[in-house]
């Protein structure tokens, strides 16, 4: 029930001020307590671990978000039509072992939206119709040992400012590109 609370919360609509400084509003410091209460519950040696549940961040506007170190092991993170507006959001050092994260028709615009040095090993990741058209979202050091990061299904005219990813000769297995 505190999971449904909380992600409840996250999907009230917002509109967060843009000329505000450090990307910070009042609103958008509840939206980051609420984000890092959820993140403490799905990082390693948590008391209360959320693992395995669904955490419904459908249509959430993030304009702030630390996500960076959480582990998912089952379950599903859905940020399906989510809004990454300004400001910063992590899933640094994420760990994607088993579970479905949902990025489907989320809008990456303005925000700097990091997965550096994450690691997906199991699972899938989709970015299903997902828009990259500002901002910048990364994958520096970000490691794919199995699962799938799915990116395929993104329109091209919505990928005007792809992810930013290592020099590889060749994608690493499971990470499915547009065009590729």
């Amino acid at each position: 029930m505190c999971i449904d609370v909380l992600c409840a919360y996250l999907r009230i609509p917002y509109e967060p001020a843009v000329d505000s400084p450090w990307y910070h509003d009042e609103e958008s410091e509840v939206r980051l307590s609420i984000t890092t209460v959820i993140s403490d519950h799905l990082r390693p040696g948590a008391p209360v671990s959320w693992q395995g549940h669904e955490f419904n961040f459908l249509r959430a506007v993030l304009r702030s978000a630390d996500f960076a170190d959480i582990q998912v092991t089952g379950g599903r993170l859905l940020f399906s039509l989510a809004r990454f507006r300004g400001g910063w959001t992590s899933f640094d050092g994420m760990h994607v072992s088993g579970g479905e994260v949902w990025f489907g028709g989320a809008e990456f615009d303005g925000a700097r939206v990091t997965f550096e040095n994450a690691e997906f090993s199991g699972g899938r990741v989709q970015f299903d119709g997902a828009a990259f058209t500002g901002g910048e979202v990364t994958f520096r050091g970000a490691r794919f040992t199995g699962g799938e990061v799915d990116l395929s299904k993104v329109s091209t005219d919505d990928y005007t400012t792809p992810p930013v990813f290592d020099q590889w000769p060749a994608p690493p297995p499971g990470l499915l590109l547009p065009n590729a």
